[in-house]
């Protein structure tokens, strides 16, 4: 058996690394042995390791492990997350209720993103978060909504950073706190989340949570790598005046 440390686990698409290892060893669920063959081929949370990778997939296939007939992403998630891969439950359930090619089903969105947060998922975990707090798919309740992204945020999973500090900023199932909203977009940021990064310029060029500062605002774009040449362009508008952030109500 595989030992990851906590700060290892962070990077990764689960709570608990060893927990999904474990789940992968002692279970005879296909899907499991799935997870940690997508993990390995990746490199999500561990090295990528080409060896690992072969193990898995075959261990996954020793348990009979179905491949998806048809070759589109919705498709292939729906069928790994049905033999068990939580990290195909968390994405299968954010395509049931954002992608157009999918019919909407709010209720069996929900399930799958609860079986995934079961599994230990962290997309799953964050994605249960927002149906709780918008009542999408099951009953609201804001404050099970909170206590999941605050678990993910705590654990240091930058999705899970960046999406409790939108929390805070905008008043979602909370108080509006811009402070403790950059806080927890900062450590996202800093934990490589792009997003957060584009959010946290507009907050220094507003002077929300923080002072106004433009260099600032302006650093924080230069650090993404991804959305690079949004990224540029907003600094080149932010330089000439053009840009104007908008304002957080």
């Amino acid at each position: 058996e595989q030992s990851y440390t906590p700060e290892t686990m962070t990077a990764g698409p689960f709570t608990d690394l060893n927990q999904a290892y474990k789940r992968a060893i002692h279970s005879d669920i296909a899907g499991a042995a799935f997870d940690i063959y997508f993990v390995h081929s990746k490199g999500y949370g561990v090295p990528k390791d080409k060896a690992a990778e072969v193990f898995w997939l075959g261990h996954a296939k020793d348990r009979g492990l179905e491949f998806p007939k048809k070759d589109s992403t919705i498709s292939k998630w729906k069928v790994y997350a049905d033999q068990g891969s939580a990290i195909a439950q968390g994405s299968y359930s954010s395509s049931l209720v954002t992608d157009v090619l999918v019919e909407n089903h709010e209720r069996k969105a929900f399930l799958y993103a609860q079986r995934g947060a079961r599994n230990g998922s962290y997309e799953a975990i964050i994605k249960r978060a927002k149906f709780f707090t918008e009542g999408t798919g099951t009953e609201p309740d804001p404050i099970k909504g909170i206590d999941d992204l605050k678990k993910v945020a705590i654990a240091g999973n930058s999705n899970g950073l960046y999406e409790y500090g939108l929390y805070w900023l905008y008043a979602r199932g909370v108080w509006q706190d811009t402070k403790e909203a950059v806080n927890y977009l900062t450590q996202a940021a800093e934990a490589g989340n792009n997003l957060a990064m584009f959010v946290l310029s507009d907050l220094y060029l507003l002077g929300h949570g923080v002072e106004k500062d433009e260099d600032k605002a302006i650093e924080w774009l230069g650090k993404a790598n991804a959305n690079v040449e949004a990224a540029e362009n907003r600094i080149s508008k932010i330089l000439d005046g053009s840009y104007q952030a908008k304002e957080i109500k």
